[in-house]
């Protein structure tokens, strides 16, 4: 039996209810929508995702000062905890968002956003921003397009999207390759620990556009901590 159960009907997001969940629930959400509630290909995607976005050594182009930018540049999201929230219609979960929150300096990175539609996911970033921004300072996010070897829906989330629709603004991008398939997430029912089994070929391509976005927060200063349900 299927932990989630979906259709493809036309979700009415003035009924979606976005509320914080545990990694367990977000990750049985991915595992029942890409790879049939097989848990560890769930967990390596997002091990992939967290290994080559947050701790990536990059070589970004097109930041905000006009220069390009080098190193690990997110490596201080590893001094905060995985937190995640997750939609819900009429009890179902139909998307989850994944962040990380640094009160001592006042900085959130949140992304890796999977969802049923566009909708949803805008109202999850909201949502998110709306329960955080008075504790923050900056909101670093990031998005992926290209040749994705998965598609939440016919019409994938953009940058512009973002921008418009969440309050996002792009401020630096990388050209990178699709690790999911040099990994062969979709393929491995273990967790990844043996190299010979990867892809190697797919490190010499460079398919995906990997997009970081900020956006300000309203960071009062005499709070050192924050939960999502004030």
């Amino acid at each position: 039996m299927r932990y989630f159960e979906f259709n493809l009907r036309r979700i009415n997001s003035s009924m979606i209810e976005v509320k914080e969940i545990t990694q367990l629930e977000a990750l049985k959400y991915m595992a029942a929508r890409y790879f049939d509630n097989v848990l560890n290909k769930a967990s390596n995607k997002f091990n992939v995702y967290t290994l080559h976005t947050i701790n990536g050594n990059y070589e970004l182009k097109g930041n905000d000062e006009t220069k390009d930018m080098k190193g690990e540049i997110f490596r201080w999201c590893n001094r905060a905890k995985n937190s995640w929230i997750g939609a819900y219609e009429n009890g179902v979960c139909v998307g989850v968002q994944w962040f990380r929150l640094l009160p001592t300096i006042g900085w959130m990175y949140d992304g890796y956003r999977h969802g049923e539609s566009n909708e949803i996911i805008i109202k999850m970033s909201n949502w998110l921003f709306s329960k955080t921004k008075h504790r923050i300072k900056i909101n670093y996010s990031d998005i992926t397009e290209g040749d994705m070897i998965w598609a939440d829906k016919d019409e994938q989330l953009t940058v512009k999207d973002l921008e418009e629709k969440a309050g996002y603004k792009a401020w630096a991008w990388v050209d990178y390759p699709n690790y999911n398939a040099y990994y062969r997430v979709n393929m491995l029912k273990d967790i990844i620990n043996d190299p010979s089994k990867f892809d190697k070929k797919e490190l010499t391509k460079k398919p995906l556009r990997l997009t970081f976005l900020k956006r300000l927060g309203d960071l009062d200063e005499g709070l050192d901590d924050y939960t999502l349900k004030k």
